[in-house]
């Protein structure tokens, strides 16, 4: 992997970074994370446009991996991933935003992002892809919680979305939202998202496979 990274192919690049963010063992037995290598690996792949390379960079300035935090850098490459159209990279602003990490506080603006993240398709061969579950997960809870203009709708529809892609599937939390709807609200919700997940069918293995930052990071379930 060294030598095709310092003959400059990208994919190698991202993965020499990943073993130095995964404390890589070495034949001694000795536990290394080398998170300066680590971060000149990211740049040389990130500044070729790498989404993956651009998303794991923008998240060590953001987590201090480097050194020490530094916002700006982590917006800096967390927006050309998200550009790019990376769902982690997408939520990661989101959070961000959420939390008032190095720009001002905006809930909305976290929806925003969280939206686009959860607009992708969920699955990849059957394995999920990085992002996108959380991302529909905040929203309806975001929703429900009322850090977003209370909408039952919405939150109902989030969570039938990701109800269904559990196995085997759940619908708690849509009973609990449902308590508070009317039988057309419930139908309406029902109806979106069933349209949905028709717009947003499991694909096939694309070619090269998932994301790396995707399989390598997966996805996380915020606390109700």
């Amino acid at each position: 992997m060294l030598k095709s990274a310092e003959q400059g192919y990208i994919p190698a690049q991202r993965g020499m970074a990943e073993l130095y963010l995964s404390s890589i063992t070495d034949l001694g037995g000795a536990i290394f994370p080398d998170y300066g290598d680590a971060e000149r690996w990211l740049r040389l792949a990130a500044s070729q446009d790498d989404a993956d390379a651009q998303c794991w960079l923008g998240s060590g300035y953001e987590r201090g991996w480097f050194g020490s935090t530094d916002y700006l850098e982590a917006l800096k490459w967390l927006r050309k991933a998200a550009a790019q159209g990376l769902p982690d990279a997408q939520v990661g602003l989101a959070q961000m935003y959420e939390s008032g990490e190095g720009v001002p506080e905006s809930v909305a603006v976290a929806a925003t992002w969280y939206r686009k993240a959860a607009d992708h398709f969920p699955y990849v061969g059957g394995l999920p892809v990085g992002g996108v579950q959380e991302a529909a997960i905040t929203l309806a809870y975001m929703y429900r919680n009322g850090r977003l203009p209370e909408d039952n709708v919405q939150a109902y529809m989030w969570f039938a979305i990701v109800g269904s892609s559990v196995v085997p599937p759940t619908d708690d939390d849509m009973k609990r939202v449902s308590r508070h709807m009317t039988k057309a609200q419930i139908a309406k919700a029902q109806h979106m998202a069933a349209d949905w997940v028709n717009r947003h069918p499991r694909q096939l293995p694309s070619e090269g496979g998932d994301s790396a930052h995707s399989a390598a990071v997966g996805t996380l379930t915020p606390e109700p």
